[in-house]
């Protein structure tokens, strides 16, 4: 197997707590253990278990600056996952699906199924040298009430000051 730099990931829980902050909710940072199935981002309150995918095979087609309904998957710009996880219409609708990307997602889902159940699962698309905020985190459609729900209720239980 390639070996392949860990920075994105370590970049995405950066960028990711940064975003959790504002909620108040735990940091989270890079699982340092290579060559395991399971998520590469410690998981906290809010239940994202996520799997970070920064390779040149991620397609392109996949990265928007909105959210996008990806045929029974949804997706947001890192840097705008507060509209993921909120009321925010879907503004843009793709008629594609790349076998991967769901690969990839289905293959996070059953680890979270088997390990994690309250969970939900995720992926976080990058390409080499793209900003890490303008990385796409994609869900399962049927996830994004459940991850409303988390988020709205922990961002109404610890307010901002």
């Amino acid at each position: 197997m390639k070996s392949r730099p860990r920075s994105v990931e370590r970049e995405v829980a950066k960028h990711l707590t940064e975003i959790f902050s504002k909620i108040g909710a735990a940091p989270v940072q890079r699982i340092p253990v290579l060559g395991r199935t399971g998520p590469d981002i410690t998981i906290n309150e809010l239940n994202l278990v996520i799997d970070v995918k920064s390779r040149i095979s991620v397609p392109v087609s996949y990265f928007f600056d909105r959210i996008v309904d990806y045929m029974g998957h949804i997706g947001a710009p890192l840097d705008k996952l507060e509209f993921l996880a909120s009321e925010t219409p879907i503004t843009k609708y793709s008629n594609f699906r790349s076998k991967i990307v769901t690969e990839w997602l289905d293959h996070m889902d059953e680890w979270t199924k088997a390990e994690f159940q309250q969970g939900i699962s995720a992926i976080v698309l990058h390409r080499p040298k793209m900003p890490i905020g303008k990385s796409m985190v994609i869900i399962k459609s049927q996830d994004r009430r459940r991850l409303i729900e988390t988020w709205k209720s922990y961002n109404l239980d610890h307010p901002t000051i």
